[in-house]
């Protein structure tokens, strides 16, 4: 059985998917980091500066990752996949956002 071509928007939708994927690895290992550093450190103006990195970088990880979830499941209903099979329900998760979903498919 062949594999289907994906057009050109579901190449770059799937392109943007990973580098957001990548982006979001690349901050829990800089939080990782800044906590084992945080840990280590016993100067109170260096755990100050230290703090401030570590929120900011937990900020922009969250925000990206609320991105990629709201762009994950517009890539996968467009691929006709159905959103039950994409995410599980779980009593802390966020309500997705369907506008912005739609905005999303285009």
């Amino acid at each position: 059985m062949r594999k289907k071509k994906l057009s050109s928007e579901y190449v770059r939708m799937k392109s943007q998917l990973c580098t957001m994927a990548s982006r979001i690895k690349f901050f829990k290992g800089q939080i990782f980091d800044l906590q084992m550093r945080l840990n280590l450190t016993k100067d109170q103006e260096k755990i100050k500066l230290i703090k401030q990195e570590l929120k900011s970088s937990y900020l922009r990880r969250r925000e990206l990752a609320n991105i990629y979830r709201h762009s994950h499941v517009a890539y996968c209903e467009l691929r006709g996949i159905f959103r039950e099979r994409i995410e599980k329900h779980t009593p802390r998760a966020k309500p997705l956002l369907e506008s912005y979903i739609e905005e999303l498919k285009g």
